[in-house]
């Protein structure tokens, strides 16, 4: 993401030597990153041309929203193993999660993406239970990376 700034002269901060300027958001540029067939990767822009448009900030959180809004309304997927995966499940010996070696008294299950079915592993029942993805039920987090923010409060 990049957010493009306009200079705007403050005259009420003019000082005899340097006018005060502040700095407005008046363009934005988002490269939408996605695996899932719902969510389409692409680059998503937006530039303020009249003062009656849109703020470009309430435009952003706008289109994060409506993002946010369609992946909660993906299915989630069943888990459908190969034989080989299921080898796999028996004879794993680390939880795929914490990495930590099962003991006898370990109960296993079988982790999976549940937005796209993808078996990911054997985990620790607790470790699976309390394992949050990016899309986890309520707890969903957008991932935004911002760029070009030296010497601001990014």
């Amino acid at each position: 993401m990049d957010i493009e700034p306009q200079g705007v002269t403050e005259e009420s901060h003019k000082s005899s030597t340097n006018p005060f300027k502040t700095h407005r958001p008046l363009a934005w540029g988002l490269q939408i990153v996605s695996d899932l067939k719902e969510i389409p990767s692409e680059y998503v822009h937006y530039t303020q041309k009249k003062s009656d448009d849109p703020e470009p900030v309430q435009k952003l959180f706008d289109v994060l929203d409506e993002l946010v809004r369609k992946v909660k309304l993906i299915k989630v997927q069943p888990l459908s193993l190969t034989p080989e995966q299921e080898r796999q499940f028996r004879s794993a010996e680390e939880c795929v999660l914490c990495r930590k070696e099962y003991d006898d008294v370990d109960i296993r299950v079988r982790d999976h993406d549940h937005y796209t079915g993808e078996y990911r592993g054997s985990a620790h029942r607790t470790c699976n239970v309390n394992y949050t993805d990016q899309m986890g039920g309520d707890k969903f987090v957008l991932p935004v990376v911002a760029h070009n923010m030296r010497g601001y409060d990014g």
